[in-house]
């Protein structure tokens, strides 16, 4: 692999590898790899009671990176931010398409957070700017984003006890 060759040299201090789901337009992370036998830790994934997972300190040892430090696996199972399993089976353009549809939020922030798991206005109306700023396109444009989700969700009665208003 080049990267680990990459790697000999005397001026390379660190290397990092990073994995991602990444779905084309109309598929979802769900779809990727479903030919073949999910990796053992991901077997192990627990949930919420609101759907967000993770992985228990014992799988964050023993199945994701057995061969760090257990004071690092434990850093590492306290410290990782759930992910909403809902994000998984959202079709990209679908959910891009609807978040990008909220008068306020351009296309790209509507990808951004489509891949941070927001798929739905009702994620955006539950959410507050200090959930998003750190998503990237959205910083200091959280708060008004989360404004015009509501906004959005209040037209479209998905707020309870309201009826859309017809505009």
């Amino acid at each position: 692999m080049a990267i680990t060759q990459a790697g000999a040299s005397d001026k390379v201090s660190a290397l990092v590898y990073v994995a991602a789901f990444a779905p084309s337009e109309g598929q979802a992370a769900n779809d990727l790899g479903k030919e073949f036998e999910p990796p053992v830790g991901m077997k192990r994934l627990r949930s919420d009671d609101t759907g967000y997972l993770s992985l228990p300190a014992e799988v964050m040892a023993n199945d994701f990176a057995p061969d760090v430090p257990k004071a690092a696996t434990n850093l590492m199972a306290v410290s990782q931010v759930p992910i909403n399993s809902k994000g998984f089976d959202e079709k990209v353009a679908e959910a891009v398409e609807l978040i990008a549809s909220i008068p306020g939020i351009t296309r790209e922030q509507a990808d951004a957070l489509v891949h941070a798991g927001l798929t739905r206005i009702e994620d955006l109306v539950s959410a507050e700017p200090g959930d998003i700023s750190d998503i990237p396109q959205i910083g200091e444009s959280a708060a008004a984003i989360l404004e015009a989700a509501r906004a959005e969700a209040g037209r479209r009665g998905l707020l309870a006890g309201e009826a859309p208003v017809n505009s």
